[in-house]
């Protein structure tokens, strides 16, 4: 195999790819870029047998053939050298040789016959969506999904089709993100697919503005393609939980709230709370709310904004990073939380088509509603069981 390509080209295509290279394996060949050349381009293909990534860019073909090289070695190489054409050549033995201008690498490579196969995708996709679309639907779900739990299915997004319609569902058990969108599937489909987070997260970092996204399933695996790039994961095997039985229908309590305002509020609170008092209290009066954090290590803070109620006045307990992060995943310059009481779980509304549920936190003492609410407070802020229900 010998090729010439452009420096900016390659490093693009390298940069998509490396990033799910695994740092240690007990398989060596998983450390490194399956490289194939042929019909005026170049494919670069890695795997951590989870989820797998292929690029292309266009090259000067001197002679077709295939080899695998170290991902990171490769990528560092070529980072570091200048915008030049970089000729890459390997020989039967495959060691991969390297010049550009001045500067030359020789590197050793193991044969391409040892690489995992990956999925090819070809054919109908199951729906397409636009890019832009999609990466905002991935953007208000993937952050409410569990990066490290024993429980696999909340270490994904679920992907439910039917009726025309994708829903997007995460959650880590203690907040939950859902979102919908209309695609063009066939009438009379439905499914559901649980795709890893990694294999989310890598996925956005490929999505641009223009274009769409076509999204392939089959088996026990997935394709999103993205222009000529491919993105292949297993799905996990679990069966997603009924997460509308947690979801209230009725709310004691509608506050609307200017949304940058309220972040910005419970960014000051949050300031004087611990990793052991990691709540803060959102007090909300007929015209104000006063939201106030108590921590013995620091001290106390209490700030306070206009709010629109509706509703009875109330008294609730939520972790500060998941207020914050969930007002992030929000448009508009307000929102309408609505709550039914203490312990009952905390809902965004921002359209139709997307809704955001937080449970609630035990307060800590010093900040300990009365009596008879603290009786009925949750024992714990592991809501995972509520939310699995």
């Amino acid at each position: 195999m010998k090729f010439t390509a452009q420096r900016q080209a390659l490093f693009e295509v390298l940069q998509k790819t490396h990033s799910i290279v695994a740092s240690k394996s007990t398989l060596s060949i998983l450390a490194n870029v399956l490289i194939e050349a042929a019909e005026g381009r170049v494919v670069f293909t890695t795997t951590n047998l989870q989820v797998a990534i292929r690029a292309e860019t266009p090259a000067d073909i001197l002679e077709e053939g295939g080899s695998t090289v170290p991902a990171r070695t490769l990528f560092e190489i070529v980072r570091e050298l200048p915008d030049a054409e970089i000729n890459i050549e390997v020989d039967a033995e495959d060691v991969v040789t390297i010049t550009c201008g001045e500067s030359f690498f020789k590197v050793l490579g193991i044969s391409k016959d040892e690489f995992p196969h990956v999925a090819e995708f070809e054919g109908e996709p199951l729906f397409s969506i636009e890019r832009g679309v999609f990466r905002k639907l991935l953007q208000r779900t993937s952050f409410a999904v569990s990066r490290e739990d024993p429980r696999h299915f909340l270490t994904g997004l679920c992907f439910r089709v039917e009726k025309k319609r994708v829903t997007l569902v995460g959650t880590d058990g203690r907040r939950l993100s859902r979102v919908s969108h209309a695609v063009d599937v066939a009438e009379d489909y439905s499914g559901e697919q649980i795709v890893p987070i990694k294999a989310i997260e890598e996925l956005e970092k490929m999505l641009g503005d223009e274009g769409d996204v076509l999204v392939f399933v089959s088996g026990n695996q997935i394709g999103f393609k993205v222009g000529t790039d491919l993105l292949v994961s297993l799905l996990i095997d679990a069966k997603y939980p009924d997460y509308s039985s947690v979801i209230p229908s009725t709310f004691a309590t509608v506050a609307v709230l200017a949304r940058e305002e309220f972040q910005a509020m419970v960014r000051q609170a949050s300031l004087l709370t611990s990793e052991q008092s990691s709540s803060v209290r959102l007090q909300f009066e007929k015209s104000r709310l006063v939201i106030s954090a108590s921590s013995p290590e620091l001290g106390e803070a209490r700030v306070s904004m206009p709010v629109k109620l509706e509703g009875e006045p109330l008294s609730i307990g939520f972790n500060p990073r998941c207020l914050r992060e969930a007002l992030s995943s929000l448009d508009g310059e307000e929102v309408a939380f609505r709550l039914t009481d203490a312990v009952s779980p905390g809902i965004f509304l921002n359209d139709d088509d997307f809704l955001h549920l937080i449970m609630p936190m035990r307060l800590p003492p010093t900040q300990e509603p009365a009596p008879e609410t603290e009786e009925s407070a949750p024992e714990s802020t592991d809501t995972g069981e509520q939310v699995e229900s």
